[in-house]
């Protein structure tokens, strides 16, 4: 099927299903990344990155001198990182959605887990943060990506945007160049 006779919904299915895959796997780098830099800067020694597309991310730091810190680094950079981007770039409406993305994302990880003590949430709690800044941190996250998102439109909006086959194949290329380059770091 040509390009022209393909629909537009399902052009837009298609090219909504890679981003959101690329936007999930590149969450997870920048805020891999946060704890690397906060290991760097801390005196810490990074053992290990797991940055994986069947994997959820992480970084095990051996010594840790100062784990609230490396800790701390991972979604506060992970959310910081995107922002700047998304301000060097302005007018980009996918870079907009995925700093929106990165924000909810690490927001909603912060102060989610805090209820079970799952992930970093743990990590935090257990070196001394409380529960009320895990949960003023992700939710003021969640709440500046949700007004992200809402700055490019309804849902309904979203749903009339033109896709192009070359949109499509660039989505297709980053994801496959992405899980290519987590299988030769693993």
């Amino acid at each position: 099927m040509s390009d022209e006779a393909a629909p537009s919904s399902s052009r837009l299915a298609l090219f909504a299903l890679l981003f959101l895959a690329n936007c999930w796997l590149w969450m997870q780098g920048v805020h891999e990344l946060g704890h690397v830099i906060g290991a760097v800067v801390s005196s810490g020694h990074v053992t290990h990155v797991v940055w994986h597309f069947a994997a959820i991310s992480r970084t095990d730091v051996f010594p840790n001198p100062h784990p609230l810190l490396v800790c701390w680094a991972g979604p506060l950079i992970g959310c910081v990182l995107p922002l700047i981007a998304n301000c060097i770039k302005r007018r980009s409406p996918q870079l907009q959605f995925f700093s929106g993305f990165c924000l909810v994302a690490n927001g909603a990880y912060v102060s989610v887990g805090s209820f079970d003590g799952v992930g970093d949430a743990g990590v935090l709690l257990q070196h001394g943060s409380s529960i009320a800044t895990l949960w003023i941190v992700g939710g003021t996250a969640g709440v500046l990506g949700f007004g992200m998102w809402h700055q490019l439109g309804t849902l309904g909006q979203l749903q009339r945007w033109s896709v192009s086959g070359r949109d499509i194949s660039l989505q297709a290329m980053l994801l496959t160049i992405t899980v290519a380059i987590q299988v030769l770091l693993a």
